[in-house]
C-alpha cells in the first residue's frame, strides 16, 4: 500500500525542493497545497480516504500552521492523520505550542534538495509507521 501525503507550503521554492525529494521515492502519492484552507476544502470533500501524513509550513499567510494543526486536531474525522511541520523559522515557545497540539516531529527546512530527500524518506517511514502499512 502507498502512503498518500498532503503538504501545505505557500513558497514555489520549498515546493520545487520538496517535489524533487518526493521523486525520488517509489510508492507515495504526493498532493500539494499552497495555503491551509485549500487543504481543509479538499479534507471535507474527500470520501472516506484520508492521507496518511500531512506536512505543513508553519508561517503562511491567513491560516498559519498551527491553526491547521489544531484544527485538523479538533475534528472527530481528522484527528487521527499524524501532522508534521517543515519550518524555516520557529522559536521554542512556538515548537512547544505545536507539539501540545498534536504535531508529530518538528523538521526545520533544509537548504538544499539532499536535506529534503532525506527528510522525504523520514516521512515515508513516519507515515508507514502510524498508518501501520
Amino acid at each position: 500500500m502507498k502512503a498518500d501525503i498532503l503538504v501545505v507550503e505557500d513558497d514555489n521554492e520549498d515546493i520545487d525542493f520538496i517535489k524533487q525529494a518526493f521523486s525520488k521515492i517509489e510508492g507515495v502519492s504526493v498532493e500539494y497545497f499552497s495555503n491551509s484552507f485549500d487543504v481543509i476544502m479538499y479534507l471535507k470533500t474527500a470520501d472516506n480516504h484520508l492521507p496518511t501524513l500531512i506536512i505543513t509550513d508553519y508561517n503562511m499567510p491567513r491560516i498559519d500552521g498551527f491553526n491547521l494543526v489544531a484544527f485538523l486536531k479538533r475534528s472527530e474525522k481528522f484527528h487521527t492523520i499524524p501532522l508534521v511541520v517543515l519550518t524555516g523559522n520557529i522559536n521554542v515557545v512556538e515548537k512547544e505550542r505545536l507539539m501540545s497540539a498534536g504535531v508529530y516531529k518538528i523538521y526545520s527546512k533544509p537548504d538544499q534538495v539532499k536535506g529534503y530527500v532525506r527528510i522525504a524518506k523520514e516521512l515515508i517511514q513516519i507515515a508507514k509507521e502510524q498508518n501501520n502499512l
